[in-house]
């Protein structure tokens, strides 16, 4: 499950045309811990991926759940 919420932010990052410090930044989430997300290892709290989720307009618990969708 990890990887395709991994490819999820990978994704719209990437559409939204945001680096992976800029993402960092705004979700407030190490830029460590965003580059291990998005390469498939654990290591993202919870709260944590809700942040990440906010910064880019998802659904928290559609993305925890390896969904896209909008909120």
């Amino acid at each position: 499950m990890i990887e395709r919420i991994g490819e999820i932010v990978r994704t719209v990052r990437a559409h939204e045309g945001l680096s992976l410090a800029e993402l960092a930044r705004q979700a407030n989430v190490p830029l460590e811990v965003l580059e291990a997300l998005e390469q498939g290892k654990v290591g993202i709290s919870t709260t944590q991926l809700d942040d990440v989720a906010a910064a880019l307009f998802l659904d928290p618990p559609a993305l925890l759940g390896g969904r896209e969708r909008p909120r």
